[in-house]
């Protein structure tokens, strides 16, 4: 569950900075879907940020899950700010990372 946790949060980062007008971005793929549809990516980032929380709350409880998403979010959304105008990191690289951490997480859980 706390991979699905950082999935859904980097998501949710990842839906709010495709609307920012402030960063200058190469905008291509999901990102440029995104930035033309705000109400969507608006939307799609409460959602994610809402499945994060849901998804974490039965591992650690209710105050320290809410804690934990919002530093989560916190550290994510800092370090996409960071990568992503230098083109470090795309939005193929979180989903690959994402997939990788569920798949760790499942293997993990169930050897």
């Amino acid at each position: 569950m706390y991979s699905l946790s950082i999935i859904t949060s980097a998501l949710s980062v990842l839906c709010l900075y495709s609307i920012a007008r402030k960063v200058e971005l190469q905008i291509s793929g999901i990102i440029l879907y995104l930035s033309k549809r705000k109400k969507t990516s608006q939307v799609l980032s409460v959602v994610f940020f809402l499945l994060s929380v849901i998804f974490l709350l039965p591992k650690v409880g209710i105050a320290s899950g809410i804690i934990g998403v919002v530093v989560l979010w916190t550290l994510l959304a800092s370090s996409i700010l960071l990568l992503l105008p230098f083109n470090w990191v795309k939005a193929s690289h979180v989903l690959s990372l994402s997939s990788g951490i569920l798949l760790i997480e499942l293997v993990l859980n169930f050897t």
